[in-house]
């Protein structure tokens, strides 16, 4: 305690002096308590409060290295530390007698624990090493409280980060608390290189993740024109190998996976009915990289068809019939008209024919407006025939055939008389000869009976 010490003192010659002071008598050390103390930290920088219960010199030291000292009857600082781990955090203190002999010291420890698991990145990228079809893609990066953390994006052609400001920095809302980033891929392989402070080490992560946004290979083989005459279509073509290829209609669907030769042929069914059918073909990767090919076919069930006519089938009157020299053959004409329905024909083969004669004939792949004539060379009377044969593009078939028999009239009998060599004619001439010898006679015989004593020996000696 507190002492007041009064001294009296007398010389030999009998003087006296006094004089008083106090004194201090402290036998107590000072009292070091700790204030809101925690022995497991989430934070590299931490807030050290202890009072001493009287004035002191004090220092405080961490891992036995002073990092503080002063005076005062209590502390209040940060304090860093840079690992994780374990630490021993220490304070001294001395109260007045520090000048004494016997100073009055006291001294207390206190371990502290930097949790290592709040400070162990976590990063969550569950396409790191894959092949994505999405242009973008995330990753989450958890880190201890303030630990900075940033990243570059590497496409194909690159092999290193060029220069500092290719990074961009994370932000940091929270001791491990995750932030997601957005990365924008290149097509092709990705290279994103992330690095996270972690105290007293840096964790440098390299995600690799490859953009294939190409679409499997479909090919459609459409034969006629995609027009068909049966509802039983089948289809064939190039593919992606393995690959699932799918037909979808209105009315049925069918799929099959891709040989490894990369080829699919496959067969749907339609209703039975003229019209057009839309159909889908579809395939998909892996990835989800989906193509699409829409098609729309024609089932065609009517076969075609024409109208057949004559444009003109006549015949001139016949020649006379000579019984001296050669009948001419009766001059004719005849040519045959066609007009088809359709529009779609594929092939199609125009005859014009007569029994015993070299039909004449036309061809053609297409359809035409109007009509279309064929005409006979040099023919005769008698039957004739035109026809003509049609496919579509559907595949239906038809023959059409029209006849027509021509003949010319017979001579009349002023014809056949004026006519050299015929029968008429030979008869009349003939005729004109007896009756002309007749004549001859008769008037001969006239002659004769009016000239008596004219005789006519016709005796020989």
């Amino acid at each position: 305690g507190l002492y007041s010490i009064l001294v009296e003192v007398e010389d030999w010659a009998g003087h006296r002096g006094t004089s008083t002071f106090m004194m201090d008598v402290d036998r107590q050390s000072p009292v070091i308590q700790w204030v809101g103390f925690n022995e497991i930290l989430e934070r590299t920088e931490f807030v050290l409060s202890a009072t001493f219960g009287e004035w002191s010199s004090h220092s405080v030291f961490l891992d036995g290295i002073m990092i503080e000292n002063g005076t005062g009857s209590s502390f209040l600082g940060g304090i860093n530390l840079n690992r994780t781990g374990e630490h021993t955090v220490c304070i001294n203190a001395i109260d007045r007698t520090v000048s004494t002999e016997y100073p009055n010291v006291a001294s207390d420890c206190r371990e502290v624990l930097l949790n290592p698991e709040s400070f162990t990145p976590i990063v969550d990228a569950p396409w790191n090493g894959t092949t994505v079809s999405t242009p973008t893609v995330s990753f989450g990066v958890a880190r201890g409280w303030g630990q900075n953390a940033s990243w570059a994006h590497l496409e194909s052609n690159e092999t290193s980060v060029q220069n500092n400001d290719d990074w961009d920095m994370i932000e940091h809302p929270g001791g491990m608390v995750s932030v997601d980033v957005d990365v924008n891929l290149v097509e092709g392989l990705n290279e994103i290189h992330l690095t996270v402070e972690a105290v007293e080490k840096i964790y440098l992560y390299v995600l690799t993740v490859e953009l294939d946004t190409t679409p499997p290979i479909l090919e459609i083989n459409t034969r006629n024109n995609g027009i068909y005459g049966t509802e039983i279509i089948q289809f064939e073509g190039r593919c992606e190998p393995s690959m699932e290829v799918r037909i979808d209609s209105s009315v049925s669907n069918v799929s099959e996976n891709c040989d490894v030769s990369g080829q699919y042929n496959l067969t749907i069914q339609l209703e039975r009915v003229d019209g057009d059918f839309p159909l889908v073909f579809r395939s998909v990767d892996d990835l989800g990289n989906m193509v699409r090919e829409d098609r729309t076919v024609t089932l065609d069930f009517t076969a075609p068809d024409a109208l057949l006519g004559w444009y003109t089938a006549e015949c001139q009157p016949r020649h006379p019939p000579k019984i001296i020299g050669h009948t001419e053959k009766t001059s004719c004409v005849v040519i045959g008209e066609v007009a088809v329905l359709d529009s779609d024909l594929k092939s199609w083969k125009i005859t014009l024919s007569k029994d015993g004669d070299e039909p004449e004939t036309i061809e053609g792949d297409s359809s035409w407006d109007g009509t279309t004539k064929i005409e006979a060379i040099n023919p005769t009377e008698g039957t004739w025939t035109l026809n003509i044969e049609m496919e579509d593009f559907a595949g239906n078939h038809r023959n059409l055939s029209t006849s027509i028999d021509i003949q010319g009239r017979d001579a009349t009998s002023s014809e056949q008389f004026f006519s050299l060599g015929t029968s008429y004619n030979l008869a009349v001439i003939m005729a004109v000869i007896v009756s002309s010898i007749i004549i001859w006679l008769s008037v001969r015989k006239s002659h004769d009976e009016l000239n008596p004593d004219f005789e006519l020996d016709t005796t020989e000696d």
